[in-house]
């Protein structure tokens, strides 16, 4: 038995799978520790002699101190009158609402998760899952409100779009299979979070289909990269914003993902050894090689640019988010009048179905056009394949520069209009 404070906490030693330390001075006060869980507990016998145990807050939500009080207050009720918090607690459990479960794994459940996928999880739990069953008891959910759910928000019955409160902010929740799926999926992480607490006993979104999304499958060849190169240099005789004109390149040139060039800062930027140092990325902090074509606009950026961040914002702090809404609007622009010509009179350079990730794709179908191999692509792309992740989390592998090197130059030229060879599509089936 030891005295449970904060010196004892702070100088805490070892690791333990299941340990409780019991306190010298408020008797049925404990620590209890399992693995790299801390948790004030305190046990007790109810009025029928039955000895229970109730957690009553993880480490570090309040002091050592604060514990104490807890503990002695709640003992003295449980003494007083004939309280039982734990039982009580169990029949929270039985009755806790969809809501409640979503706001418990809000606050419990996310621990190892990135703050953008919480903020995710936080839009589809507001604007799907609250909505539809949030009144309803978690222990009475069904597979068949679950497939009303995705009926439910592949209709669009959620969908809703409204002024956000915020200066030309607008709230757009959108319906659809996409949607429906990856909260399907969400909702399902929320359940196991559930069975594990003994919240409810089985996971009913198990077994329940997804629904099935079809696929992007356009790419850009070296064709549609040249006129993508066209509608840019309109797009600066518009006026457009640069930032999204340079991004737009940026991500073309490296392959990245829209978050990685748009948070991009240029502390993250090795340009002796050609790679971004990349704190944070999708598949964690990574080493990612770039090419010369990359590292020309980069420089050519740096000119002008007294920002810490790549591509600032251009109002307020933080980087610039508004590229989706400016990409679209690129692809849209038909030849200015000084570019026309009978073949493209009334014509739009870009006919395909792209959006931003299609840059992505593209940078990889072009890189296997080249003929370089699946694992080199990987590398330059940042997927997570086993041993590639191991050999290029550290250091920067002179061969990935190379490979980006040829890959980025060549889509320079094809974006300023001197590369005319054709590039053959192939589909590279990995994960973005």
């Amino acid at each position: 038995m030891v005295k449970l404070n904060k010196s004892f906490v702070d100088n805490l030693q070892g690791t333990f799978k299941n340990k409780t330390f019991w306190d010298d001075e408020i008797k049925g006060f404990g620590l209890r520790i399992q693995g790299k869980t801390k948790s004030w507990i305190i046990k007790y016998r109810n009025k029928s002699g039955q000895q229970k145990m109730l957690s009553l807050s993880r480490v570090g939500k309040i002091t050592a101190e604060e514990a104490r009080k807890m503990a002695k207050t709640t003992l003295a009720d449980i003494i007083i009158n004939h309280n039982d918090p734990a039982s009580e607690k169990t029949n929270y459990k039985t009755l806790m609402s969809i809501s409640e479960l979503c706001d418990l794994y809000l606050s419990e459940g996310v621990l190892n998760k990135k703050p953008s996928t919480i903020m995710n999880d936080k839009s589809r739990i507001e604007r799907h899952i609250k909505p539809l069953i949030g009144s309803m008891i978690a222990k009475e959910l069904r597979k068949e409100h679950i497939d009303k759910l995705i009926i439910d928000i592949i209709s669009g019955k959620t969908a809703v779009k409204k002024p956000s409160g915020k200066l030309r902010g607008v709230i757009n929740v959108k319906g659809g299979k996409a949607i429906a799926k990856r909260t399907l999926e969400m909702l399902g992480a929320i359940l196991e979070f559930a069975k594990r607490r003994n919240i409810i006993t089985e996971n009913p979104t198990i077994g329940i289909p997804k629904p099935k999304i079809q696929s992007r499958k356009e790419f850009l060849n070296i064709s549609d990269i040249k006129n993508l190169g066209l509608n840019l240099i309109d797009a600066q005789k518009l006026n457009y914003n640069e930032q999204a004109i340079n991004a737009i390149k940026l991500l073309l040139l490296t392959g990245c993902r829209k978050l990685e060039i748009l948070s991009l800062k240029w502390s993250y930027i090795d340009f002796q050894n050609q790679c971004f140092r990349f704190p944070d990325t999708k598949t964690g902090a990574q080493i990612r090689a770039f090419g010369l074509g990359a590292k020309h606009l980069l420089e050519y950026i740096q000119a002008s640019n007294n920002s810490e961040w790549v591509f600032p914002s251009n109002t307020g702090k933080g980087y610039y988010t508004g590229i989706p809404k400016v990409f679209k609007k690129i692809c849209n622009i038909y030849p200015l009048k000084e570019d026309l010509t009978e073949d493209t009179k009334q014509n739009k350079r870009i006919t395909k179905d792209i959006c931003l990730h299609t840059l992505r794709h593209s940078f990889a179908s072009i890189g296997a056009d080249m003929n370089y191999n699946e694992l080199t692509i990987a590398g330059l792309l940042g997927h997570k394949l086993g041993s590639v992740t191991n050999r290029y989390s550290h250091t920067v592998d002179s061969s990935l520069v190379y490979a980006a090197d040829k890959i980025s130059l060549r889509i320079e030229r094809a974006l300023e209009g001197t590369e005319t060879s054709q590039t053959k599509i192939i589909n590279i089936s990995r994960g973005a």
